[in-house]
């Protein structure tokens, strides 16, 4: 059962990038693996929902344990899609670190500008963007008690990443850009305090 919804979503995956090949758009390719992974997160979570183990080992145990890998692994990559398109810029390309995207910004003008097009309204603004977009990918089920719970699942991921794109940056600034006599310095404008108070709304919604 578990490996079937496995194959249903690749198949959705791989029929729609199909349909689309040689027809141009944005990012095709993004948007089918977006919904892949949706559609992993939807179907495992139901999956689970469904087992019950008794508190008993066995073979119902290793298979919740191996949906609860998968789910953990499903929902990691699709936060890391979906946030991409409120953080932009300040986000890495998957095979680079921060310090190599950055590398031809030594100007600390430029990274000044760059980094103050993301204050705290901007953090607001993204955050609400995401909710909107996160419901739409969830919130259409039949059943409203469990897209609830993976709305709320993948907002408190989804805080985990600003926090962490915020770590990130203040080390990228300590390493690239640190404090200099007579210049302005760089900061992150946003803080994890505009993160958290963005965040409980998308909290309350769910």
């Amino acid at each position: 059962m578990f490996n079937s919804l496995k194959v249903i979503a690749k198949e959705s995956r791989s029929a729609g990038a199909q349909q689309r090949a040689g027809l141009g758009g944005e990012d095709p390719e993004d948007k089918e693996v977006l919904r892949y992974h949706i559609l992993l997160i939807e179907n495992i979570n139901h999956h689970v929902e469904d087992m019950d183990d008794g508190g008993k080992e066995g073979v119902l145990v290793e298979g919740r344990g191996k949906a609860m890998l998968e789910f953990a692994e499903a929902l990691e990559a699709y936060v890391s899609r979906v946030i991409t398109r409120p953080l932009g810029k300040l986000l890495p390309p998957p095979d680079k670190p921060d310090v190599h995207r950055f590398a031809p910004f030594h100007s600390r003008k430029t990274a000044r500008s760059l980094f103050a097009q993301y204050d705290g309204k901007e953090v607001r603004h993204g955050v609400e963007t995401l909710r909107k977009r996160i419901e739409k990918h969830f919130g259409d089920a039949d059943e409203e008690v469990i897209p609830r719970g993976v709305v709320a699942l993948v907002g408190r991921k989804c805080e985990r990443a600003y926090e962490r794109t915020i770590e990130r940056k203040e080390g990228l600034v300590r390493e690239v850009w640190p404090p200099v006599e007579g210049e302005k310095g760089v900061e992150v404008d946003f803080t994890r305090e505009d993160v958290k108070n963005a965040f409980k709304g998308l909290q309350r919604s769910s």
